[in-house]
């Protein structure tokens, strides 16, 4: 049964928004997607973002009616401290907490670091689940060619050393104290 007051007000625009989608896809003949798991959990990004029953679950609950009130206390049970606020601040306050926890460190590359890396790996979850049609062998070669593209692509980045950005900032004409020189000389 579903109890929406259990859930802060946005949220359960969260909740229903789906629903609706499912109501229509099964109206229109549409056979859920998806790749559900066991204890209601899917892949797709809604319910990676949010944890919360995706059109898939809703599709396939409203044709075998598997939500359970056990899930739905599952669900609840992410709001019952923080509210809403466990989606603003997931990874916004984390990324800043572990930037701010490294003494000396260059805060604003370390952010743009963890950006292009989070946006890797959106990029790997958006392909999958573009994917989803395809056989499980060819998406399983599809994803590796990707994966393997990307290692390509990042292991001039692994080989750079500390001294050979070093002599790079040496010969755009930065001065570096002889301390600095020394330390990223230990680097290696």
């Amino acid at each position: 049964m579903l109890r929406l007051s259990q859930f802060p007000g946005p949220v359960q625009s969260l909740i229903v928004d789906p629903l609706k989608a499912a109501k229509k896809a099964n109206e229109e003949g549409e056979s859920p997607k998806g790749e559900l798991q066991d204890n209601l959990l899917c892949q797709c990004k809604f319910y990676r973002a949010y944890q919360l029953p995706c059109q898939h679950i809703w599709q396939f609950h409203l044709i075998n009616g598997v939500i359970t009130s056990h899930d739905w206390t599952r669900w609840a049970s992410i709001f019952g401290d923080s509210g809403f606020e466990i989606y603003e601040t997931t990874t916004k306050t984390y990324a800043i907490k572990e930037v701010h926890s490294v003494i000396g460190g260059p805060a604003r590359h370390m952010l743009e670091t963890r950006e292009v890396l989070d946006d890797i790996k959106t990029r790997f979850f958006e392909l999958d689940e573009m994917t989803a049609g395809f056989t499980p062998e060819q998406k399983d070669r599809y994803l590796m060619l990707w994966v393997q593209n990307l290692k390509k692509m990042t292991g001039q980045i692994k080989k750079t050393t500390a001294k050979d950005a070093l002599k790079q900032l040496q010969e755009e004409g930065l001065v570096l104290t002889r301390e600095a020189i020394e330390e990223v000389q230990d680097w290696n």
